[in-house]
């Protein structure tokens, strides 16, 4: 059972309650287990980066999210290395995550009983995917803001709950996309150092150009 209710929530109360616990979502435990540091440094051929995961607030907050709303059935698209799906499966029941390869994963994160890793071979291909059986969404693929726009309008038309959006000022698509969104939504930068973290409340209703 959860300790907060997400649908009456609104998102800056959600962030800031997020912010709170986060400071106790082991975070440190999960890198090192899963060697999520080593395999990060290994694909980007670095020796000097910090260890974003535990520094950074942003896969920290994900996991209060998920913990402090109850989330169970999470959807990722973008796995990269794993950092995202482990934080989002520390505590929920399922996550499945979406990438074009898994060659990026670190190896020790296909053993989590409770991630399930999907390859597609397009970016598109994630528009066909069933999204409202997951009661979270976690969105951090193309960037160029031209898939990002069919999956806003796809989530419009069938998705009633929570998505975060990464990185929703990368580029000037990913601005256009973020321009769209005309649900109930809060952009974070002191959650995800050098880019913004978005968050959007979607409630399943088209809404005409005009609103």
């Amino acid at each position: 059972m959860s300790d907060f209710d997400l649908e009456k929530s609104d998102l800056v109360e959600i962030s800031k309650n997020c912010e709170e616990f986060s400071k106790v979502v082991p975070i440190e435990r999960l890198s090192f287990e899963y060697n999520i540091k080593s395999r990060y440094n290994e694909i980007w051929n670095t020796t000097t980066e910090p260890n974003w995961m535990v520094v950074s607030p942003y896969y920290r907050n994900m996991a209060a999210l998920v913990k402090l709303y109850g989330r169970k059935n999470i959807l990722e698209l973008g796995t990269q290395v794993g950092a995202g799906a482990v934080s989002l499966a520390e505590y929920s029941d399922r996550v499945t995550t979406v990438d074009l390869t898994l060659r990026n994963v670190a190896p020790s994160v296909f053993r989590h009983p409770r991630i399930e890793f999907r390859k597609v071979p397009g970016d598109y291909d994630v528009l066909n995917l069933d999204f409202e059986k997951f009661d979270l969404i976690f969105i951090d693929i193309d960037h160029s803001g031209e898939v990002e726009m069919m999956l806003h309008k796809k989530l419009e038309r069938c998705y009633k709950g929570i998505v975060l959006w990464d990185d929703v000022r990368f580029s000037p698509g990913m601005e256009n996309v973020w321009n769209a969104v005309k649900q109930e939504k809060i952009e974070l930068r002191h959650w995800h150092e050098g880019g913004s973290f978005g968050i959007v409340r979607y409630d399943g209703i088209v809404r005409s150009p005009n609103e």
